[in-house]
């Protein structure tokens, strides 16, 4: 699609790939995958209410949260809104970093409208939250989100592989990761993962998607278990 669009030769077209031209970031918007949706596994966010901002909040009253795949922003939308409601009360202040490699969902995740097809069957428990800090404009099919729960939302675009994270990421308490490393070969999911490990606050939380939980294994990691569903705790 790309080299129809651009009208060129595949080796003109590599080449600009090569040289990480404007291309390259095009490329990258047109191959990756943006399927997602809000609340998606409700299970790990349940675990976030009943689990892990308890735990959280009884040590520290800043907590850092980073969608770190996030491709349209659903999941980033999901933490901020549920983190909202826990967090009625005041005792904590958050922010959610929003991070992906395709610019074009980043773009959606900035302005905070997703599109009206990210209300599914998955994640319906929760869909009270996206009705009290949104409104769904049936006409234009999209999910505008109040001011306020966007100013919780920072977009930055961010190639996990390749970029340095100490240089533009600060320490987080709660990384998602979720549906990425079942594209990615044994080499790459190791370069991230060290990465995101070194991100991760000590007694942070790492999700995994439930399919990916069992590539993962690392001696700064405990895998622990609520209700049948698994995710990851960095050792302090």
């Amino acid at each position: 699609d790309r080299l129809l669009t651009s009208n060129i030769s595949f080796n003109t077209y590599y080449a600009r790939l090569q040289n990480k031209s404007e291309e390259y970031n095009d490329f990258f918007d047109a191959v990756t995958i943006g399927e997602t949706y809000l609340f998606r596994e409700e299970k790990h966010f349940k675990i976030i209410d009943e689990v892990v901002l308890p735990e959280l909040v009884s040590q520290k009253q800043t907590i850092a949260l980073w969608s770190a795949a996030c491709a349209n922003g659903c999941e980033a939308y999901s933490l901020a809104v549920l983190c909202a409601h826990i967090n009625e009360n005041r005792k904590f202040t958050f922010s959610v970093l929003s991070s992906d490699i395709n610019r074009a969902g980043l773009t959606v995740c900035e302005r905070g409208e997703l599109p009206l097809s990210a209300l599914r069957d998955d994640g319906s428990s929760f869909q009270r939250l996206i009705e009290q800090n949104a409104t769904i404009i049936k006409n234009k099919k999209v999910i505008d989100f109040k001011k306020e729960i966007k100013e919780y939302i920072t977009v930055q675009n961010i190639n996990l592989y390749q970029d340095e994270f100490e240089k533009v990421i600060t320490q987080k308490d709660i990384i998602f990761l979720r549906n990425l490393f079942i594209y990615m070969s044994d080499k790459a999911r190791v370069v991230i993962l060290e990465k995101i490990i070194q991100t991760l606050s000590n007694g942070g939380f790492l999700f995994l998607s439930s399919s990916e939980v069992p590539f993962v294994a690392h001696a700064a990691l405990q895998l622990r278990e609520y209700n049948g569903t698994y995710f990851f705790k960095k050792k302090i």
